[in-house]
């Protein structure tokens, strides 16, 4: 009898699924989503990148970016400024409730990330995000090949 086998595209799906309930579970209790603490935690190691830094450091797409970030905004814990050195970009920074929310959210962050990677070596932390970034592009290289709907 062969062994049972998961498909690989259930087992990512499901291991997604799991990082956002630790989150959630984290973020909840500050009245914020799981993109919010991302973002947060994001904004508070990088201050002043630009929106489109945010999603493509984060792996969002720019409406879903601004969204968070807008809400963010509303809630005072980011704002938006003006480059000094470029005048058509905005720089994303946290107000001072943001700094001292993203710091109450560190620790959390941290303990996520090395539960996700607990047991393995880092070869093996390696190995699996360039098969996770082989993944992403197989099914971008997926999308891309269908017929435009837009």
């Amino acid at each position: 009898m062969l062994p049972k086998q998961e498909y690989v595209g259930l087992l990512i799906g499901a291991a997604r699924r799991r990082v956002k309930q630790s989150v959630t579970l984290r973020a909840e209790p500050h009245g914020l989503s799981t993109l919010q603490f991302w973002v947060l935690v994001t904004l508070n190691a990088n201050p002043g990148i630009s929106l489109s830094e945010l999603a493509e450091r984060q792996r969002l797409e720019m409406p879903n970016a601004s969204r968070v970030v807008a809400s963010l905004v509303k809630r005072r814990m980011a704002r938006l400024k003006r480059d000094p050195h470029d005048r058509r970009r905005a720089q994303l920074e946290l107000t001072p409730a943001g700094v001292a929310m993203a710091r109450k959210l560190e620790s959390a962050a941290d303990e996520i990330r090395v539960a996700v990677v607990a047991g393995m070596s880092a070869a093996e932390i390696e190995t699996l995000r360039g098969l996770l970034r082989r993944v992403i592009g197989n099914l971008e290289q997926l999308d891309a090949s269908l017929p435009s709907s837009r």
